[in-house]
């Protein structure tokens, strides 16, 4: 079982509504609303690798965060998390989501996460952190 999260191309203003909307779209097969891959979402999903290597890079008497190996497709990159992912590397995660520019979104809690503008040390731990603090106690 894997805890899902997507990694979005961000525009100000966005709001769950537009992604809500952008994911309805897509599952249809009307249009690619994300559109192809970036060059700077390629550079997003090369840097995760860096800090926690594809499935295939990874002994297999080591664990892994992923389920299945992310890759920017359609213009975003999929995350499929095992729930035993450690809570610093879920901030690593997010940290390098919104260095990149990026939004981040939930869709078991129906979360946007959008990059702050502010101090992030303590509201990216905080958002994090309770991603998955809300569905382990469950």
């Amino acid at each position: 079982m894997s805890f899902d999260l997507a990694i979005l191309p961000y525009s100000p203003g966005m709001t769950i509504d537009d992604v809500h909307a952008a994911f309805d779209k897509e599952e249809l097969g009307e249009e690619n609303v994300f559109g192809p891959p970036t060059a700077e979402m390629k550079a997003c999903a090369s840097e995760i690798f860096e800090y926690f290597p594809p499935l295939d890079d990874i002994p297999e008497e080591e664990d892994s965060i992923y389920t299945i190996d992310p890759r920017p497709i359609e213009g975003y990159i999929g995350l499929c998390l095992s729930w035993s992912t450690p809570k610093k590397s879920l901030d690593k995660l997010l940290r390098i989501t919104h260095k990149h520019g990026f939004a981040m979104y939930n869709p078991q809690d129906d979360q946007l996460i959008i990059p702050d503008t502010k101090d992030t040390k303590d509201t990216l731990i905080g958002r994090v952190r309770s991603l998955f603090l809300k569905k382990k106690d469950h």
